[in-house]
């Protein structure tokens, strides 16, 4: 199938920065999806490496760019935020270590794009803001670039600091001129129809322009080609070219994207943090079903270690990679309905033990019988 990349989002992705901003209804999910299939489509056809950090506290508007090679790191939850800014930033001064070096002004890397899904859902967490403007003043030479979405486009969320870097700015219907004039500095959103149109900022340049949809049939499309083909499984960059400083730990970027067996560890094993968190806590889960799930998923990981450096010793047939594809299929399936079940009983060890019904009911008995006794001895 030939992808077609949309004039206007190929427009906008010349930018260093892009945000995308609208009231609730506005189609800001249609557009952030339909630009993330158009950046994948245009780093493809150019041959340029390019890694994607999502922040998706909403946990589903992301969730299907999550597993394709070039996902560098997916964050669902608000606490995983900050740290995901501060490695962000530590890579970037990285890459400057190296430009300085170099005496270079621009660096040869891979472009990195930060995408953000809802900005007002952490932006004001500590260190948050600070680093975006950090991000935004900086990615330029470094390669890195912000992709920001927010339905609340007030001050509180689209401070003076971070906007004065957003090149690129594409406000959706908004609820009033205010809002508008917030986004790309005039007023006119707040009388856009509900979807297909925005007011595009680049530069300082308003202009009204459609915002056309990229199907869902043709993202997916697009998606299970990207998982299929090796070309995308690009190694991004090489060790040697990494700054040796031990002060920051900054090889979660310059290592391969991660394949579905390492994401799935990686999610094993911050379940397990989280349990022994809740333990330390006071409240963890002592159900033995728990610890056989544990158990059992890790038990899992290592057959499929074990097979696959097994097949890795034997002739590459096709029947070799056939059966290697199945077991792995065979054993993500079976690891992702492990997790599942995990992250089921640690949301039920989170809310503690269910009381019986008998004795809430004897609780407010108790309760209401020392309310009237106060009556009584207040009265008489």
């Amino acid at each position: 199938m030939d992808f077609v990349v949309p004039s206007i989002y190929s427009r906008m992705l010349k930018s260093p920065h892009i945000l995308i901003a609208g009231t609730t209804g506005s189609g800001k999910s249609v557009a952030l999806n339909s630009l993330l299939y158009s950046a994948m489509i245009e780093a493809g056809e150019t041959g340029k490496n390019a890694a994607f950090t999502y922040i998706d506290l909403k946990m589903i508007e992301l969730v299907d760019w999550r597993d394709l090679p070039n996902c560098s790191r997916y964050v669902d939850r608000p606490e995983d935020a900050p740290k995901a800014l501060k490695d962000a930033v530590d890579s970037m001064y990285a890459r400057y270590k190296v430009m300085q070096n170099q005496h270079i002004k621009e660096t040869t890397e891979g472009h990195v794009y930060i995408v953000v899904d809802e900005l007002a859902d952490f932006v004001n967490d500590k260190g948050c803001l600070e680093r975006l403007v950090t991000l935004g003043r900086l990615g330029r030479a470094a390669h890195y670039h912000l992709i920001l979405c927010t339905q609340d486009p007030s001050r509180a969320t689209l401070s003076a600091p971070l906007l004065q870097n957003m090149t690129c700015r594409v406000a959706l219907r908004t609820k009033s001129p205010i809002e508008s004039r917030q986004i790309v500095g005039v007023a006119g959103a707040e009388k856009l129809p509900e979807h297909g149109r925005a007011l595009l900022d680049m530069d300082g340049a308003v202009e009204n322009v459609e915002i056309p949809m990229v199907s869902e049939k043709d993202i997916k499309t697009l998606i299970e080609t990207l998982r299929n083909d090796e070309i995308h499984h690009s190694s991004y960059t090489s060790k040697q070219d990494v700054v040796e400083d031990d002060s920051n730990d900054n090889s979660w970027l310059f290592r391969p994207p991660m394949t579905t067996e390492e994401k799935l560890r990686e999610r094993l094993s911050s379940l397990e943090r989280e349990n022994k968190s809740l333990r330390d806590s006071g409240c963890g889960v002592t159900d033995k079903r728990l610890q056989t799930l544990l158990n059992e998923a890790r038990s899992t990981i290592a057959r499929l270690n074990a097979e696959n450096e097994e097949l890795r010793k034997q002739p590459n047939s096709f029947s070799d990679t056939q059966k290697k594809e199945d077991q792995q299929q065979e054993t993500n399936a079976h690891l992702y309905e492990t997790i599942a079940n995990l992250k089921q009983q640690l949301e039920k060890a989170k809310k503690g033990p269910e009381v019986p019904r008998w004795k809430t009911f004897l609780i407010d008995a108790i309760i209401t019988t020392l309310v009237w006794l106060a009556l009584i001895l207040f009265v008489f």
